[in-house]
């Protein structure tokens, strides 16, 4: 089961990295900006120590997403089955 949600995960992640919604995509563009403005201010060092932040922060969230998503399609399954089970 575990591959089969891993596999549904990576197809998933596909599809949401080719299809952003309008809002998403400005949220980006805000992100990207702030960033910008932050590295105009920060010193080499600083900028390393911020990249190095950004390696682990999105590392973490990566199994934090991958966890919640395992976590819905098992519940949905529950649910669904216990839908149909129901006398």
């Amino acid at each position: 089961m575990i591959k089969e949600l891993d596999d549904l995960w990576e197809n998933y992640l596909i599809e949401a990295i080719l299809h952003k919604s309008d809002a998403e995509v400005e949220a980006q563009k805000q992100w990207a900006t702030d960033e910008n403005a932050l590295r105009e201010k920060l010193t080499k060092e600083q900028i390393a120590l911020l990249e190095e932040y950004d390696k682990s922060f999105f590392a973490v969230n990566s199994f934090i997403e991958k966890r919640a998503f395992f976590k819905g399609v098992k519940f949905t399954t529950r649910f669904l089955f216990e839908a149909l089970c129901e006398d």
